[in-house]
Protein backbone atom coordinates (compact mmCIF):
# COMPACT_ATOMS: atom_id res chain seq x y z
CA UNK A 1 0.00 0.00 0.00
CA UNK A 2 0.88 3.48 -0.55
CA UNK A 3 2.56 5.24 1.86
CA UNK A 4 1.87 9.22 2.66
CA UNK A 5 4.67 10.88 1.35
CA UNK A 6 7.48 12.20 3.82
CA UNK A 7 6.79 15.84 4.21
CA UNK A 8 8.08 16.61 7.72
CA UNK A 9 11.79 16.39 6.78
CA UNK A 10 13.21 19.47 5.11
CA UNK A 11 16.76 21.10 4.70
CA UNK A 12 17.30 24.51 5.56
CA UNK A 13 20.78 26.55 5.64
CA UNK A 14 22.14 23.35 4.85
CA UNK A 15 21.23 21.66 7.71
CA UNK A 16 18.79 18.97 8.33
CA UNK A 17 15.78 19.94 9.84
CA UNK A 18 13.23 17.31 11.49
CA UNK A 19 9.51 18.32 12.55
CA UNK A 20 10.26 16.10 15.37
CA UNK A 21 13.78 16.93 15.91
CA UNK A 22 14.19 17.82 19.90
CA UNK A 23 14.49 22.02 20.99
CA UNK A 24 15.17 23.69 24.44
CA UNK A 25 11.83 24.21 26.35
CA UNK A 26 12.66 28.43 26.38
CA UNK A 27 13.92 28.62 22.94
CA UNK A 28 11.86 27.57 19.67
CA UNK A 29 14.79 28.25 17.33
CA UNK A 30 15.92 24.92 15.35
CA UNK A 31 12.19 23.71 16.12
CA UNK A 32 8.51 23.82 15.09
CA UNK A 33 9.25 27.04 12.96
CA UNK A 34 12.50 25.82 11.52
CA UNK A 35 13.00 25.76 7.43
CA UNK A 36 10.10 28.19 6.48
CA UNK A 37 12.63 31.00 5.80
CA UNK A 38 12.45 30.40 1.84
CA UNK A 39 8.49 31.23 2.42
CA UNK A 40 9.07 34.25 4.20
CA UNK A 41 8.92 36.53 1.43
CA UNK A 42 5.77 34.95 -0.33
CA UNK A 43 3.99 34.92 3.11
CA UNK A 44 4.27 38.74 3.50
CA UNK A 45 3.48 39.73 0.13
CA UNK A 46 0.34 37.70 0.17
CA UNK A 47 -0.65 38.86 3.95
CA UNK A 48 -0.33 42.47 2.95
CA UNK A 49 -1.88 41.81 -0.83
CA UNK A 50 -5.36 39.98 1.26
CA UNK A 51 -5.35 42.66 3.84
CA UNK A 52 -5.58 45.68 1.41
CA UNK A 53 -7.98 43.72 -0.75
CA UNK A 54 -10.20 43.18 2.37
CA UNK A 55 -9.67 46.78 2.94
CA UNK A 56 -10.81 47.74 -0.56
CA UNK A 57 -13.75 45.10 -0.64
CA UNK A 58 -14.92 47.08 2.81
CA UNK A 59 -15.53 50.44 1.32
CA UNK A 60 -16.95 49.02 -2.27
CA UNK A 61 -19.29 50.50 -4.06
CA UNK A 62 -16.63 53.52 -3.32
CA UNK A 63 -19.62 55.96 -3.08
CA UNK A 64 -17.97 58.02 -1.04
CA UNK A 65 -19.64 60.60 1.07
CA UNK A 66 -17.92 63.29 3.62
CA UNK A 67 -20.39 63.58 6.87
CA UNK A 68 -18.95 66.76 9.71
CA UNK A 69 -17.14 65.80 12.39
CA UNK A 70 -20.17 66.14 15.34
CA UNK A 71 -22.35 63.84 12.92
CA UNK A 72 -19.50 61.84 12.65
CA UNK A 73 -19.00 61.04 16.07
CA UNK A 74 -22.54 60.94 16.65
CA UNK A 75 -23.28 58.17 14.15
CA UNK A 76 -19.99 56.19 15.59
CA UNK A 77 -21.55 56.36 19.32
CA UNK A 78 -24.58 54.66 18.06
CA UNK A 79 -23.25 51.85 16.04
CA UNK A 80 -25.62 48.98 17.17
CA UNK A 81 -25.48 45.40 18.04
CA UNK A 82 -27.90 43.69 15.44
CA UNK A 83 -29.98 40.44 15.98
CA UNK A 84 -28.99 38.30 13.13
CA UNK A 85 -31.44 34.93 12.22
CA UNK A 86 -30.27 31.98 10.58
CA UNK A 87 -30.23 33.54 7.03
CA UNK A 88 -27.76 36.05 8.28
CA UNK A 89 -25.66 33.78 10.12
CA UNK A 90 -23.43 32.99 6.90
CA UNK A 91 -22.75 36.39 6.04
CA UNK A 92 -21.55 36.86 9.75
CA UNK A 93 -19.15 33.79 9.31
CA UNK A 94 -17.72 34.95 5.93
CA UNK A 95 -17.10 38.52 7.71
CA UNK A 96 -14.55 36.10 9.97
CA UNK A 97 -13.13 33.98 6.94
CA UNK A 98 -12.30 36.89 5.12
CA UNK A 99 -9.88 38.45 7.84
CA UNK A 100 -8.24 34.52 8.39
CA UNK A 101 -5.94 34.69 5.87
CA UNK A 102 -4.34 38.08 6.58
CA UNK A 103 -3.68 37.20 10.01
CA UNK A 104 -2.21 33.39 8.83
CA UNK A 105 0.04 35.03 6.55
CA UNK A 106 1.67 37.73 8.41
CA UNK A 107 2.15 35.61 11.19
CA UNK A 108 3.92 33.36 8.96
CA UNK A 109 5.99 35.85 7.69
CA UNK A 110 6.91 37.09 11.45
CA UNK A 111 7.61 33.97 12.56
CA UNK A 112 9.32 32.29 9.83
CA UNK A 113 12.60 33.45 10.85
CA UNK A 114 12.04 34.43 14.64
CA UNK A 115 14.94 33.00 17.47
CA UNK A 116 13.22 34.18 20.63
CA UNK A 117 11.61 32.74 23.53
CA UNK A 118 8.45 31.24 23.76
CA UNK A 119 7.51 34.34 25.95
CA UNK A 120 8.88 36.97 22.87
CA UNK A 121 6.91 34.87 20.82
CA UNK A 122 3.44 35.06 22.31
CA UNK A 123 4.24 38.98 22.62
CA UNK A 124 4.33 38.95 18.96
CA UNK A 125 1.60 37.18 18.45
CA UNK A 126 -0.78 39.06 20.58
CA UNK A 127 1.00 42.62 18.80
CA UNK A 128 0.07 40.90 15.32
CA UNK A 129 -3.28 40.02 16.56
CA UNK A 130 -4.05 43.40 18.39
CA UNK A 131 -2.62 45.81 15.29
CA UNK A 132 -5.26 43.33 12.93
CA UNK A 133 -7.80 43.89 15.33
CA UNK A 134 -7.48 47.50 15.12
CA UNK A 135 -7.60 48.01 11.55
CA UNK A 136 -10.54 45.97 11.55
CA UNK A 137 -12.27 48.86 14.08
CA UNK A 138 -10.73 51.32 11.88
CA UNK A 139 -12.31 49.93 8.97
CA UNK A 140 -15.90 49.49 10.81
CA UNK A 141 -15.50 53.07 11.80
CA UNK A 142 -14.30 54.51 7.79
CA UNK A 143 -17.49 52.84 6.45
CA UNK A 144 -20.32 55.50 7.76
CA UNK A 145 -18.64 57.67 5.12
CA UNK A 146 -19.51 54.85 2.51
CA UNK A 147 -22.92 53.83 2.19
CA UNK A 148 -24.80 51.71 1.63
CA UNK A 149 -22.10 50.19 3.56
CA UNK A 150 -23.57 48.31 6.89
CA UNK A 151 -21.97 49.82 10.33
CA UNK A 152 -22.35 47.09 13.55
CA UNK A 153 -20.74 45.64 16.38
CA UNK A 154 -21.10 42.31 14.78
CA UNK A 155 -18.90 42.78 11.69
CA UNK A 156 -16.35 44.34 14.54
CA UNK A 157 -16.44 41.18 16.42
CA UNK A 158 -16.43 39.24 13.77
CA UNK A 159 -13.45 40.37 12.53
CA UNK A 160 -11.77 40.27 15.57
CA UNK A 161 -12.70 36.80 15.90
CA UNK A 162 -11.17 35.85 11.97
CA UNK A 163 -8.10 37.67 13.00
CA UNK A 164 -7.68 35.77 16.34
CA UNK A 165 -8.47 32.43 14.79
CA UNK A 166 -6.11 33.04 11.41
CA UNK A 167 -3.49 33.60 14.26
CA UNK A 168 -4.23 30.26 16.17
CA UNK A 169 -4.48 28.86 12.93
CA UNK A 170 -0.76 29.36 12.05
CA UNK A 171 0.53 27.74 15.54
CA UNK A 172 -1.42 24.95 14.88
CA UNK A 173 -0.73 23.94 11.19
CA UNK A 174 0.73 26.84 9.62
CA UNK A 175 4.85 24.99 10.52
CA UNK A 176 3.29 21.92 8.67
CA UNK A 177 2.10 23.63 6.01
CA UNK A 178 4.94 25.78 5.24
CA UNK A 179 7.20 22.70 5.22
CA UNK A 180 4.70 20.94 3.06
CA UNK A 181 4.65 23.41 0.67
CA UNK A 182 8.64 24.22 0.67
CA UNK A 183 8.89 20.36 -0.58
CA UNK A 184 6.64 20.92 -3.29
CA UNK A 185 7.87 23.93 -4.73
CA UNK A 186 11.19 21.82 -4.89
CA UNK A 187 12.38 18.99 -7.33
CA UNK A 188 10.33 16.63 -6.27
CA UNK A 189 9.04 13.62 -8.09
CA UNK A 190 5.41 13.56 -9.61
CA UNK A 191 4.18 10.87 -7.76
CA UNK A 192 5.15 12.55 -4.43
CA UNK A 193 3.31 15.74 -5.24
CA UNK A 194 0.04 13.83 -6.56
CA UNK A 195 -0.05 12.26 -3.34
CA UNK A 196 0.24 15.29 -1.57
CA UNK A 197 -2.00 17.30 -3.72
CA UNK A 198 -4.66 14.46 -3.32
CA UNK A 199 -4.36 14.51 0.24
CA UNK A 200 -4.94 18.49 0.87
CA UNK A 201 -7.53 18.00 -2.13
CA UNK A 202 -9.68 15.98 0.05
CA UNK A 203 -9.26 18.32 3.37
CA UNK A 204 -10.58 21.13 1.00
CA UNK A 205 -13.46 19.08 -0.20
CA UNK A 206 -13.96 18.13 3.20
CA UNK A 207 -14.49 21.77 4.36
CA UNK A 208 -15.80 22.89 1.85
CA UNK A 209 -19.26 20.68 2.56
CA UNK A 210 -18.96 22.58 5.66
CA UNK A 211 -18.27 26.37 4.77
CA UNK A 212 -19.68 28.89 5.31
CA UNK A 213 -20.07 27.02 8.70
CA UNK A 214 -23.41 28.00 9.65
CA UNK A 215 -24.70 25.40 11.64
CA UNK A 216 -28.00 24.91 12.34
CA UNK A 217 -28.82 25.52 16.29
CA UNK A 218 -32.31 24.15 16.66
CA UNK A 219 -35.08 21.99 15.09
CA UNK A 220 -37.16 24.94 14.26
CA UNK A 221 -33.89 26.26 11.81
CA UNK A 222 -33.46 22.39 10.39
CA UNK A 223 -37.53 22.91 9.53
CA UNK A 224 -36.54 26.52 7.99
CA UNK A 225 -34.19 25.19 6.05
CA UNK A 226 -36.29 21.96 4.73
CA UNK A 227 -39.01 24.99 4.07
CA UNK A 228 -36.47 26.90 2.07
CA UNK A 229 -35.82 23.45 -0.23
CA UNK A 230 -32.01 22.58 0.99
CA UNK A 231 -33.09 19.55 2.37
CA UNK A 232 -34.57 16.88 -0.08
CA UNK A 233 -34.70 13.29 -0.70
CA UNK A 234 -34.75 14.31 -4.72
CA UNK A 235 -34.58 17.19 -6.77
CA UNK A 236 -37.99 18.33 -8.31
CA UNK A 237 -36.82 19.31 -11.51
CA UNK A 238 -40.03 21.30 -12.38
CA UNK A 239 -38.79 23.40 -9.27
CA UNK A 240 -34.80 23.49 -9.86
CA UNK A 241 -34.29 22.84 -13.74
CA UNK A 242 -31.90 20.90 -15.41
CA UNK A 243 -29.34 23.54 -14.72
CA UNK A 244 -28.76 23.67 -11.32
CA UNK A 245 -29.65 20.07 -11.11
CA UNK A 246 -26.16 19.20 -13.01
CA UNK A 247 -24.49 21.62 -11.10
CA UNK A 248 -25.13 20.07 -7.91
CA UNK A 249 -24.35 16.47 -9.31
CA UNK A 250 -21.18 18.06 -10.84
CA UNK A 251 -20.33 19.41 -7.73
CA UNK A 252 -20.99 16.15 -5.71
CA UNK A 253 -18.85 14.15 -8.20
CA UNK A 254 -15.79 16.62 -7.68
CA UNK A 255 -15.72 16.40 -4.20
CA UNK A 256 -15.64 12.85 -4.30
CA UNK A 257 -13.10 12.19 -7.27
CA UNK A 258 -9.93 12.58 -5.16
CA UNK A 259 -11.33 10.47 -2.74
CA UNK A 260 -11.81 7.87 -5.01
CA UNK A 261 -8.11 8.33 -6.21
CA UNK A 262 -6.57 7.73 -3.11
CA UNK A 263 -8.75 4.58 -2.44
CA UNK A 264 -7.25 3.48 -5.58
CA UNK A 265 -3.82 3.42 -4.19
CA UNK A 266 -4.81 2.66 -0.53
CA UNK A 267 -7.79 -0.21 -0.78
CA UNK A 268 -8.45 -2.99 -3.09
CA UNK A 269 -11.47 -2.67 -5.37
CA UNK A 270 -14.43 -4.08 -2.92
CA UNK A 271 -13.13 -2.14 -0.41
CA UNK A 272 -12.74 0.74 -2.45
CA UNK A 273 -16.34 0.77 -3.77
CA UNK A 274 -17.73 0.25 -0.58
CA UNK A 275 -15.60 3.45 0.76
CA UNK A 276 -16.57 5.06 -2.03
CA UNK A 277 -20.18 4.61 -1.15
CA UNK A 278 -20.29 5.25 2.52
CA UNK A 279 -18.36 8.73 1.54
CA UNK A 280 -20.86 9.67 -0.94
CA UNK A 281 -23.58 9.38 1.82
CA UNK A 282 -21.52 10.96 4.60
CA UNK A 283 -20.74 14.48 2.60
CA UNK A 284 -24.34 14.87 1.95
CA UNK A 285 -25.23 13.53 5.60
CA UNK A 286 -22.58 16.56 6.61
CA UNK A 287 -24.56 18.95 4.85
CA UNK A 288 -27.82 18.69 6.71
CA UNK A 289 -26.69 20.98 9.60
CA UNK A 290 -25.14 23.70 7.79
CA UNK A 291 -28.27 25.67 6.70
CA UNK A 292 -26.78 27.63 3.43
CA UNK A 293 -25.92 23.89 2.05
CA UNK A 294 -28.35 22.05 0.10
CA UNK A 295 -28.22 18.17 0.51
CA UNK A 296 -30.35 16.12 -1.77
CA UNK A 297 -30.14 12.13 -1.95
CA UNK A 298 -29.79 12.62 -5.90
CA UNK A 299 -26.19 13.98 -4.69
CA UNK A 300 -24.98 10.47 -3.59
CA UNK A 301 -25.54 8.95 -6.60
CA UNK A 302 -23.43 11.71 -8.19
CA UNK A 303 -20.96 11.61 -5.86
CA UNK A 304 -20.39 7.14 -6.65
CA UNK A 305 -20.15 7.85 -10.35
CA UNK A 306 -16.84 10.49 -9.24
CA UNK A 307 -15.48 8.35 -6.79
CA UNK A 308 -14.75 5.37 -8.98
CA UNK A 309 -14.20 8.01 -11.69
CA UNK A 310 -11.34 8.81 -9.03
CA UNK A 311 -10.59 5.24 -8.78
CA UNK A 312 -10.32 4.24 -12.39
CA UNK A 313 -7.69 6.99 -12.74
CA UNK A 314 -5.44 4.18 -10.51
CA UNK A 315 -6.66 0.82 -11.92
CA UNK A 316 -6.90 1.88 -15.35
CA UNK A 317 -3.65 4.00 -14.85
CA UNK A 318 -1.42 2.27 -17.86
CA UNK A 319 -4.28 2.87 -20.24
CA UNK A 320 -4.51 6.42 -19.26
CA UNK A 321 -0.83 6.96 -19.56
CA UNK A 322 -1.26 6.03 -23.06
CA UNK A 323 -4.22 8.77 -24.35
CA UNK A 324 -2.13 11.32 -21.73
CA UNK A 325 1.00 11.29 -23.53
CA UNK A 326 -0.60 12.57 -26.56
CA UNK A 327 -0.97 15.81 -27.11
CA UNK A 328 -3.93 15.54 -29.34
CA UNK A 329 -5.75 14.34 -26.00
CA UNK A 330 -5.17 17.88 -24.36
CA UNK A 331 -5.69 19.72 -27.79
CA UNK A 332 -8.82 18.27 -27.79
CA UNK A 333 -10.14 18.23 -24.81
CA UNK A 334 -9.28 22.10 -24.73
CA UNK A 335 -11.38 22.63 -27.59
CA UNK A 336 -14.29 20.83 -26.41
CA UNK A 337 -14.20 22.65 -23.18
CA UNK A 338 -13.52 25.77 -24.60
CA UNK A 339 -16.50 25.54 -26.74
CA UNK A 340 -18.68 24.42 -23.41
CA UNK A 341 -17.02 27.45 -21.09
CA UNK A 342 -19.59 30.43 -22.69
CA UNK A 343 -22.61 28.19 -21.86
CA UNK A 344 -21.65 27.49 -18.38
CA UNK A 345 -21.56 31.37 -17.63
CA UNK A 346 -24.80 32.07 -19.78
CA UNK A 347 -26.83 29.10 -19.59
CA UNK A 348 -29.58 30.73 -17.08
CA UNK A 349 -32.53 31.74 -18.48
CA UNK A 350 -32.29 35.45 -19.45
CA UNK A 351 -34.29 38.30 -21.95
CA UNK A 352 -32.53 40.21 -24.51
CA UNK A 353 -32.22 43.83 -23.48
CA UNK A 354 -33.31 45.71 -26.33
CA UNK A 355 -33.83 50.02 -25.55
CA UNK A 356 -31.27 51.75 -26.13
CA UNK A 357 -31.09 53.73 -23.19
CA UNK A 358 -30.96 50.73 -21.08
CA UNK A 359 -28.10 49.19 -23.40
CA UNK A 360 -26.21 52.77 -22.91
CA UNK A 361 -26.40 52.22 -19.09
CA UNK A 362 -25.33 48.33 -18.99
CA UNK A 363 -22.04 49.35 -21.12
CA UNK A 364 -21.27 52.48 -18.58
CA UNK A 365 -22.05 49.56 -15.79
CA UNK A 366 -19.13 47.87 -17.17
CA UNK A 367 -16.94 50.53 -16.38
CA UNK A 368 -18.07 50.26 -12.11
CA UNK A 369 -14.71 49.68 -9.93
CA UNK A 370 -13.52 46.41 -9.91
CA UNK A 371 -15.84 43.86 -7.62
CA UNK A 372 -18.20 46.47 -6.84
CA UNK A 373 -21.23 44.50 -7.93
CA UNK A 374 -20.29 41.66 -5.67
CA UNK A 375 -21.30 44.19 -2.48
CA UNK A 376 -24.62 43.93 -3.68
CA UNK A 377 -25.04 39.42 -2.85
CA UNK A 378 -23.69 38.39 0.76
CA UNK A 379 -20.20 37.67 1.60
CA UNK A 380 -21.08 33.91 1.26
CA UNK A 381 -22.12 34.12 -2.68
CA UNK A 382 -19.50 36.63 -3.63
CA UNK A 383 -16.77 34.45 -2.28
CA UNK A 384 -18.17 31.59 -4.08
CA UNK A 385 -19.08 33.37 -7.58
CA UNK A 386 -15.45 34.50 -7.19
CA UNK A 387 -13.78 30.92 -6.96
CA UNK A 388 -16.20 29.19 -9.50
CA UNK A 389 -15.10 31.77 -11.85
CA UNK A 390 -11.43 31.34 -11.07
CA UNK A 391 -11.65 27.63 -11.19
CA UNK A 392 -13.81 27.69 -14.73
CA UNK A 393 -11.08 29.28 -16.28
CA UNK A 394 -8.15 27.86 -14.22
CA UNK A 395 -9.00 24.44 -16.23
CA UNK A 396 -7.92 26.32 -19.85
CA UNK A 397 -4.58 26.71 -18.11
CA UNK A 398 -4.12 23.18 -16.93
CA UNK A 399 -5.02 21.89 -20.49
CA UNK A 400 -3.00 24.53 -21.80
CA UNK A 401 -0.09 23.07 -19.65
CA UNK A 402 -0.77 19.67 -20.19
CA UNK A 403 -0.55 20.28 -24.19
CA UNK A 404 2.55 22.03 -24.13
CA UNK A 405 4.64 19.43 -21.68
CA UNK A 406 3.18 16.28 -23.58
CA UNK A 407 4.13 18.20 -27.56
CA UNK A 408 7.36 20.10 -26.18
CA UNK A 409 8.49 18.32 -22.76
CA UNK A 410 8.34 21.97 -21.27
CA UNK A 411 6.52 24.93 -20.60
CA UNK A 412 7.02 26.34 -24.26
CA UNK A 413 5.54 30.34 -24.77
CA UNK A 414 3.50 29.70 -27.57
CA UNK A 415 1.26 27.74 -26.47
CA UNK A 416 0.72 29.73 -22.77
CA UNK A 417 0.59 32.93 -24.66
CA UNK A 418 -2.60 31.72 -27.49
CA UNK A 419 -4.55 30.37 -24.48
CA UNK A 420 -4.20 33.29 -22.12
CA UNK A 421 -5.80 35.79 -25.68
CA UNK A 422 -8.12 32.72 -25.86
CA UNK A 423 -9.06 33.12 -22.64
CA UNK A 424 -9.44 36.99 -22.59
CA UNK A 425 -11.28 36.75 -25.90
CA UNK A 426 -13.73 34.02 -24.31
CA UNK A 427 -14.40 36.33 -21.11
CA UNK A 428 -14.80 39.17 -23.18
CA UNK A 429 -17.30 37.62 -25.63
CA UNK A 430 -19.11 36.18 -22.30
CA UNK A 431 -19.30 40.25 -20.82
CA UNK A 432 -20.42 41.71 -24.10
CA UNK A 433 -23.27 39.08 -23.92
CA UNK A 434 -24.59 40.09 -20.82
CA UNK A 435 -24.20 43.29 -21.38
CA UNK A 436 -27.51 42.99 -24.20
CA UNK A 437 -29.18 39.98 -21.76
CA UNK A 438 -31.00 40.38 -18.17
CA UNK A 439 -30.56 39.40 -15.61
CA UNK A 440 -26.40 39.38 -16.24
CA UNK A 441 -24.63 41.98 -14.87
CA UNK A 442 -21.56 42.81 -17.17
CA UNK A 443 -18.21 43.81 -14.74
CA UNK A 444 -15.15 44.49 -17.03
CA UNK A 445 -13.52 43.42 -13.86
CA UNK A 446 -14.75 40.12 -14.44
CA UNK A 447 -12.51 39.96 -17.37
CA UNK A 448 -9.25 40.36 -15.42
CA UNK A 449 -10.73 37.49 -12.60
CA UNK A 450 -10.66 34.84 -15.75
CA UNK A 451 -7.12 35.52 -16.87
CA UNK A 452 -5.94 35.44 -12.95
CA UNK A 453 -7.41 32.22 -13.06
CA UNK A 454 -6.21 30.91 -16.57
CA UNK A 455 -2.73 31.98 -15.25
CA UNK A 456 -3.14 30.07 -11.78
CA UNK A 457 -4.56 26.95 -13.60
CA UNK A 458 -1.30 26.95 -16.06
CA UNK A 459 1.10 27.48 -13.16
CA UNK A 460 -0.47 25.01 -11.11
CA UNK A 461 -0.09 22.55 -14.45
CA UNK A 462 3.33 23.29 -15.47
CA UNK A 463 4.11 22.71 -11.95
CA UNK A 464 2.31 19.92 -10.93
CA UNK A 465 2.89 17.77 -14.14
CA UNK A 466 6.51 18.33 -14.41
CA UNK A 467 8.77 15.71 -12.87
CA UNK A 468 12.05 15.72 -12.62
CA UNK A 469 12.71 12.37 -12.32
CA UNK A 470 11.87 11.70 -15.81
CA UNK A 471 13.30 11.99 -19.36
CA UNK A 472 11.60 11.96 -22.75
CA UNK A 473 12.97 11.87 -26.17
CA UNK A 474 12.74 15.14 -27.46
CA UNK A 475 11.93 17.37 -23.93
CA UNK A 476 14.67 20.21 -23.42
CA UNK A 477 14.40 19.64 -19.88
CA UNK A 478 13.76 16.35 -17.17
CA UNK A 479 9.86 16.51 -17.01
CA UNK A 480 6.68 13.70 -17.19
CA UNK A 481 4.29 14.40 -19.85
CA UNK A 482 1.38 13.74 -17.88
CA UNK A 483 -0.08 13.47 -14.50
CA UNK A 484 -0.99 9.52 -15.27
CA UNK A 485 2.52 8.74 -15.45
CA UNK A 486 2.86 9.71 -11.64
CA UNK A 487 -0.48 7.97 -10.96
CA UNK A 488 1.12 4.91 -12.65
CA UNK A 489 4.43 5.11 -9.97
CA UNK A 490 2.12 5.63 -7.00
CA UNK A 491 0.37 2.61 -7.71
CA UNK A 492 3.43 0.61 -8.46
CA UNK A 493 4.59 1.60 -4.91
CA UNK A 494 0.84 0.73 -3.59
Amino acid sequence: MLDPPVILTMKSNDAATDFGSSHSSDSVSGGWFEGLSSLRPLLGLTGLFCTLLVIYASIVPLDYQPLPWEESIQRWSSIPWLELGVWERADWIANTLIFMPSAFLLCGYFFSTDRRSVFGLALKWVTIVAMLSLLVLLIELIQIWFPPRTVSWNDVAAGVAGVALGGIVWLIIGPVLGRTVVGLLQSRPLSTKAATVTALTMLICFLYSLYPFDIILSVTELEEKRVAGRLRWWTDISVAGWLSIAQSWVLAALRLFPFGVWLGWKARPFWAFLGICFMAAFFEALQVPIFSKHAAGDEVPAGIVGGLAGWLLIAKSALWRKVFNQPATWFLAFAIYAILLPGLFIARGHTLVTDPQAIQERWWGMLSPPLSRYYYTSEYSALSNLAGKMGMFGVLGLLVAGYSLSRFGYARRFPVVSGFVFAATIGTMIEIFQVYHSPYIADLSDIMIYLLGYSFGAIAGFWFLADPTQEYEGSKTKIASVTSHALGQVREKA
